[in-house]
């Protein structure tokens, strides 16, 4: 199976979108939408945690979108989490499955899992930052043995605006992480934290690993 990168460089083409095609839309917010896409011909993104793809809309333009969907899941489709805030991202809110989109990518340096190994991990995300924190998230829960605490914070201005939210009751009931969520403007159902995502800092519980650089002093 070749990735896109292979095929759009024996092709010569890495400015030409390669036609995609939109296999699932879920509403996941008010302004967010989950996109599963297909490339043609078993095509493979082969993408890493943290990069993104040039979508375009044919006929209207193009716009970097993360890549919310982990490499260590399926690798015949790839997922997009699209907010729709500019003329690009309101036309494909509008499309179905079955439509046509073009991808460039992927694109970007990803998060270097390689020096994760071993540690703690605590990661942090506001807003629709969990978009491409997902991917990360989901790579370290499938390689779970390959990390030591991991901690994830997650802060919204309401609780509305949660991301994922079937993904992150799963996360709340597993005991090999810890979730912690916070909300700026709460709702009659929100009895949790409130507040921004940075007040959670002070609570969480990590030991910063401390590197002797050699002394560059003549000897």
């Amino acid at each position: 199976m070749k990735t896109l990168l292979e095929e759009v460089r024996n092709n010569e083409s890495i400015y030409v979108p390669v036609p995609a095609r939109i296999v699932k839309v879920e509403t996941i917010t008010v302004l967010e939408k989950l996109f599963t896409l297909a490339l043609p011909n078993d095509l493979n993104l082969s993408h890493e945690p943290g990069q993104f793809v040039q979508l375009t809309v044919f006929g209207v333009g193009e716009a970097p979108i993360s890549i919310t969907s982990s490499p260590s899941r399926s690798h015949d489709t790839f997922e997009l989490a699209i907010r729709k805030v500019g003329a690009v991202t309101k036309v494909i809110h509008e499309m179905g499955p079955g439509r046509i989109v073009g991808i460039r990518g992927p694109f970007g340096r990803g998060f270097p899992l390689a020096c994760f190994r071993g540690k703690d991990l605590l990661l942090v995300a506001g807003g629709c930052g969990m978009a491409p924190l997902r991917s990360l998230i989901n790579q370290v829960l499938d390689e779970r043995g390959n990390y030591g605490n991991v901690q994830i914070l997650y802060g919204v201005k309401s609780p509305t605006e949660f991301m994922f939210k079937d993904e992150l009751r799963l996360w709340t009931q597993r005991s090999d992480i810890e979730l912690h969520l916070i909300v700026d403007a709460p709702d009659l159902g929100w009895d949790a934290r409130v507040g921004y995502v940075s007040t959670l800092f002070p609570e969480v519980k990590v030991i910063p690993a401390i590197r002797l650089r050699p002394s560059s002093a003549p000897q």
